[in-house]
C-alpha cells in the first residue's frame, strides 16, 4: 500500500476556509488511515505486506499559510 495523496490550499489561518481545512485533512491524512485499515486484514492473512506513507518536507518544517497541509503531513509522519 502506498499512501501518496495530497492537495493544497494556501491562506492565512484567519482566512482559511473551514471546508478547505476539512478536505485537506480528509484527503491528506484520514484517507491514509482508512486505506491502512482496509489493507491490514489482507496483509495479516498473507503474513506479508508493506505500507509506505509519503509526506513531504512539510512533515518536518512548516511554511506560512499552509496550516492544513503542514498539519496533515505532520500527521502522516506520525502515522
Amino acid at each position: 500500500l502506498v499512501n501518496n495523496a495530497g492537495i493544497q490550499f494556501v491562506a492565512p489561518v484567519e482566512e482559511f476556509p473551514v471546508e478547505k481545512w476539512d478536505a485537506i485533512l480528509a484527503i491528506n491524512l484520514s484517507a491514509a488511515f482508512h486505506a491502512i485499515r482496509a489493507a491490514l486484514p489482507g496483509m495479516k492473512a498473507r503474513r506479508f505486506g508493506r505500507i509506505i506513507n509519503t509526506a513531504s518536507a512539510h512533515a518536518l518544517v512548516a511554511s506560512p499559510f499552509k496550516s492544513a497541509y503542514v498539519a496533515a503531513k505532520h500527521g502522516i509522519a506520525g502515522l
